[in-house]
């Protein structure tokens, strides 16, 4: 578990201003791509609600809702805004 959580945390902020850049450039199918990533690395670690709003952006990349992509990709960033901090105490606590 120690592993995924260090993968994620290195990875995870990458996966996110790229999510960020696509949604700017307007890109439906890097945002759906890099969506589908999002959802696989949160539901593998059982973030639940944040792996949905990520497969809520996939689905609506796919449908090229661009309007909707930008809203759903706020609200999946304060979803998200707290997770690495987060999961950062809990492995120290776990560990301890």
């Amino acid at each position: 578990m120690l592993d995924l959580f260090a993968i994620f945390k290195d990875d995870f902020p990458r996966h996110l201003q790229s999510l960020q850049d696509a949604v700017s450039r307007e890109d439906m199918k890097q945002i759906a791509t890099i969506s589908h990533t999002l959802k696989g690395m949160l539901s593998n670690l059982a973030v639940t609600r944040a792996a949905k709003g990520a497969a809520q952006l996939e689905n609506l990349a796919h449908s090229g809702e661009n309007i909707s992509v930008r809203k759903a990709l706020a609200a999946f960033e304060i979803e998200v805004q707290g997770l690495l901090p987060e999961m950062e105490a809990y492995t120290t606590a776990v560990w301890r």
